[in-house]
């Protein structure tokens, strides 16, 4: 009988938590500022102090298992791989030269380990890759953007 009780007040105390905008993540209570980030799915609440974006944020959400994260070399290959697409898709004409210098600029800073607080992801994820990617994608296109 005391085990459920206690149950119950851990319950009362999670929902109050909540409600003061309390961030859980990887099964630790941290008091945070979240912006609202939104895709096809809706609005989802992204820390404020992170570059990533609502893929992201839906991926911790939905995958809250290990502490293993993608390998920082796993990292820089996607960056790598951005980095000489838009160089070469900058020289055929397809994507305009301020755009391709955005996502090359973004994608050093990857290589340089200057963004590696903004790829969260653990590597218990389902699929191959897409989840990484979409990270990838996010970083990029906050940094490029800025």
């Amino acid at each position: 009988m005391q085990v459920r009780r206690n149950k119950y007040i851990k319950c009362i105390i999670f929902v109050t938590i909540y409600e003061k905008n309390i961030y859980l993540s990887n099964r630790e209570e941290i008091l945070m500022e979240y912006r609202i980030e939104r895709d096809t799915l809706g609005e989802v609440k992204v820390p404020a102090d992170k570059l990533w974006g609502a893929q992201t944020q839906r991926s911790r959400q939905n995958f809250p298992i290990g502490n293993e994260l993608m390998p920082t070399e796993m990292i820089k290959a996607f960056a790598v791989t951005k980095k000489a697409a838009a160089i070469v898709n900058s020289e055929l004409g397809l994507l305009e030269k301020e755009k391709a210098d955005a996502i090359s600029y973004a994608a050093e800073q990857v290589l340089e380990g200057k963004l590696d607080d903004h790829f969260p992801l653990v590597v218990w994820q389902t699929g191959c890759g897409t989840l990484y990617n979409m990270n990838v994608n996010e970083v990029l296109a906050h940094v490029g953007n800025d």
